[in-house]
């Protein structure tokens, strides 16, 4: 088993000096390539290509250098940076995928500049990642402190799972109340209910970072029954309702959380995961258009199974930067830059709604007639529902969206800038956490375990994608552990 690197003497920092060099240089060649894209030739996708495979490889043996493993909290969000903003265009580079209109057609300028604000976000991303190599040393843990701290922090964690768990049984009787027999219903028909869908929308919440815990900090047999049972009931249930991004992520994050906990994975399972997610996305993608979810059977999964392929897996997920696309030809052409609002809503709307009312004034059915008068009105919107707005009004205007993007987030913000910097501080930040051995930081493996799989989902939509289940979570575990002191306090009492 590889040891966690505070167990390990001071790792090699040669690499990150490579890392920083080379995503220096490379980042200059980016901000060269976005000011001049011309659109005028279809082979920038190969390019972008090259120069995103030649940072991959630089990141990788470099990173490696250091941790001495490749699951790290840093990776699971490159992973999601490059299926959802690399795949399509990789496809384009090799030919599996001809869209001319993309290459050389009206919107071949726009993608040629995202292209380039991919690689500029992974050499950002890299640099601030090298830096967080280059200035701080791991502090050295004893391998027998560890492993007593090790019983502590799964005991805390399996005790933080049960008022989660407690808590999705909550959600889902407020779910039954309000939807009936849930299967009743296609996924297109739960988004234009007309019922309260708090319970539904918080239980996908939570329920992923619940079984997360469960799974993760099993330690006897029995334990270990229960919770992968759990895991991989929990898993396909939310695969086969189509909310994939509820089921991949947290399984992404699980996986490496797993590994961090000092267990271990085989990389033919590691390989073999990969191939069944691919195929799994494309699957549940046609399995989910086929009607209310009571009518779907085995034939029509068997259907989707022969309907899906690698190709359409990574074409659909490559889509988001297309969206990267239209947020730089729309801003600051036909919009201005909104200047940290999107990230300020997400942060006040975090908390929940706690009344009875489930629309208000800043509520998108609220925008949406005041923003055909009012172009002020698009920028207080959520990223998501402008962009939707813009691109789409049927799905708009039928509680659907397009998604976003993490790189046209801060884009739209703060423009190249924004993003420059956003990802300096994603990477800086992810640096210090894989330096940490979570095992000896039981609060912060707990956060890791509930909130994070909602901060890989930003990278196909806004922010407040991450801060509302966020925010939930929080509370949850909040009220649970002042619940346990009183009922401690009380034991002690009698």
């Amino acid at each position: 088993m590889t040891l966690p690197i505070s167990m390990r003497g001071n790792p090699p920092t040669t690499g990150a000096f490579v890392l920083l060099t080379f995503c220096f240089c490379i980042g200059l060649l980016c901000l060269g390539r976005i000011s001049g894209a011309s659109g005028m030739s279809d082979s920038w996708p190969m390019a972008v290509m090259l120069a995103s495979l030649s940072w991959i490889v630089v990141y990788m043996a470099a990173s490696y250098s250091y941790y001495r493993t490749f699951y790290l909290l840093g990776n699971t969000y490159l992973i999601a940076i490059f299926m959802f903003h690399l795949g399509l265009i990789y496809q384009l580079a090799t030919g599996a995928v001809v869209a001319t209109s993309w290459t050389t057609g009206s919107m071949a300028q726009w993608m040629e500049s995202a292209g380039w604000y991919v690689v500029l976000a992974l050499c950002s991303f890299g640099f601030g990642n090298a830096i967080s190599m280059l200035i701080k040393k791991p502090k050295r843990v004893t391998p027998q402190a560890v492993a007593v701290q090790r019983n502590r922090t799964m005991a805390f964690l399996r005790s933080q799972s049960m008022g989660l768990g407690i808590a999705c049984f909550c959600f889902l009787f407020m779910t039954i109340i309000s939807y009936g027999n849930i299967f009743a219903y296609s996924r297109a028909e739960l988004f234009n209910l007309q019922t309260d869908t708090r319970g539904f929308g918080v239980l996908m919440m939570v329920l992923p970072s619940t079984v997360i815990l469960f799974v993760v900090s099993a330690q006897t047999k029995t334990q270990k029954l229960m919770a992968y049972s759990l895991g991989v009931f929990v898993f396909l249930m939310i695969m086969l309702s189509g909310y994939r991004s509820a089921a991949l992520f947290p399984a992404l994050v699980g996986v490496i959380l797993w590994v961090k906990s000092g267990k271990r994975i085989p990389t033919l399972v590691a390989v073999g995961a990969i191939f069944f997610v691919l195929i799994a996305i494309s699957t549940v993608g046609v399995f989910r258009q086929m009607g209310s979810y009571d009518s779907l059977n085995s034939e029509k999964l068997q259907s989707s199974f022969e309907d899906a392929s690698l190709d359409a897996s990574i074409t659909e997920m490559g889509q988001t930067v297309a969206i990267l696309a239209n947020v730089i030809k729309l801003v600051p052409a036909k919009d201005n830059h909104t200047y940290g609002n999107s990230y300020w809503l997400a942060f006040k709307e975090m908390f929940p709604n706690i009344g009875s009312n489930i629309n208000s004034d800043k509520s998108r059915s609220a925008r949406k007639d005041r923003a055909a008068f009012d172009q002020d009105e698009l920028v207080k919107m959520k990223p998501a529902d402008w962009i939707t707005y813009r691109l789409n009004r049927w799905k708009f205007d039928n509680g659907q969206g397009v998604g976003f993007s993490a790189i046209a987030e801060p884009y739209l913000n703060f423009g190249t800038f924004g993003v420059v910097s956003f990802f300096i501080l994603l990477g800086f930040l992810f640096g210090r956490l894989d330096m940490m051995d979570l095992i000896t930081h039981p609060y912060l493996f707990l956060l890791m375990a509930t909130i994070f799989w909602p901060f890989i989902r930003t990278v196909r939509n806004d922010f407040s994608n991450f801060t509302k289940p966020a925010g939930f979570i929080l509370i949850i575990v909040l009220i649970w552990n002042i619940s346990l002191k009183i009922i401690g306090r009380y034991k002690k009492v009698i």
